[in-house]
């Protein structure tokens, strides 16, 4: 299953399907862009997909038909623990088929693929946030499980639509400046830490390598009063991955200058996604409003893995 290339025949017409390397993500990047909104290269993916801290990378196939990339699959490895014991899963994403290549099957040709190839580098399970398209097919077709949905609580700072008016006066590379400029007082080095406890659920295991990953595709730390936030600024927004509080009362006072240092940033809106069962999430939905947005599904490769106690935070995701 290894190899990096096979031929397969699918209604009539003859494919290329090729385990996923560092040269074919310029390929990868003009198939995900064209089948979405997205705007990635070739080298954003490959330094997301850089796992070689967990022993390997790239798990995951593209369909060619020619020199053109019709449909891709990929694998991103994620160390999840639980107590004192850690276990090696991928989550799904960057799912792309192009729209002239829709319905024809491809895609879950090479679900099957990246399935097989998983548990050939010990990979546990899968794990899934689908959208309204998918679900069906992940659970019925692909053999998922559904698990807990995530929660998103969005807290607007100003009311005036700050990314529309940076995007049509071309300053959105000032603005960014500005926003990072704004926090770097409060930047401290990188803490791990979860919102929910591994005593009880199965969550990433967020290790200094881990950290390091994820530091490199723009998030970092943040200390305001005695909470710590990991956050992430993107498209005027400001995300939360996870925090860390000591007290309801120090969650309110950390989050009312949180809000302040957003809006001098020339920020719109605080977004934080979670799923129930920390204290953290329990301040938010006390004192926000929220809606949830999408379930985490997961597939099954080893039955002693609790994934049926897993939890995530925004932190989690490859968007992050």
């Amino acid at each position: 299953m290894n190899t990096t290339s096979n031929l397969i025949s699918k209604n009539g017409n003859d494919y290329r399907i090729e385990r996923v390397n560092n040269s074919l993500f310029p390929s990868i990047a003009a198939l995900v862009n064209a089948a979405s909104k997205a705007k990635f290269t070739g080298d954003f993916l490959q330094k997301k997909y850089a796992t070689q801290f967990l022993g390997s990378q790239n798990v995951g196939y593209t369909a060619f038909d020619g020199d053109l990339a019709v449909s891709h699959q990929m694998g991103l490895l994620i160390e999840l623990r639980h107590k004192d014991i850690t276990y090696l899963a991928i989550q799904s994403c960057d799912s792309a088929t192009h729209p002239d290549y829709a319905k024809k099957g491809l895609w879950a040709i090479l679900n099957d693929y990246m399935f097989r190839q998983a548990q050939l580098e010990h990979v546990t399970g899968v794990l899934g946030l689908p959208n309204q398209n998918s679900y069906s097919i992940g659970i019925n077709k692909l053999g998922y499980n559904a698990g807990g949905i995530f929660i998103n609580y969005s807290i607007k700072v100003t009311k005036v639509p700050v990314g529309r008016i940076v995007n049509k006066l071309g300053f959105r590379k000032w603005t960014a400046h500005h926003a990072e400029k704004s926090f770097k007082k409060y930047k401290i080095p990188p803490v791990s830490f979860s919102s929910f406890d591994t005593d009880i659920y199965l969550a990433v295991n967020r290790t200094t390598d881990y950290l390091e990953y994820k530091q490199r595709l723009g998030s970092f730390f943040i200390q305001v009063y005695s909470t710590v936030f990991w956050v992430k600024i993107r498209s005027q927004n400001l995300f939360i991955g996870d925090l860390k509080t000591t007290s309801e009362l120090e969650f309110r006072q950390a989050m009312n200058k949180l809000k302040s240092i957003c809006y001098w940033a020339g920020l719109e809106s605080i977004i934080f996604q979670t799923q129930k069962g920390s204290f953290e999430e329990s301040l938010f939905e006390k004192y926000y409003l929220s809606i949830e947005t999408m379930p985490i599904l997961y597939k099954v490769f080893d039955k002693k893995v609790p994934f049926h106690l897993l939890k995530y935070t925004y932190a989690d995701l490859d968007t992050f």
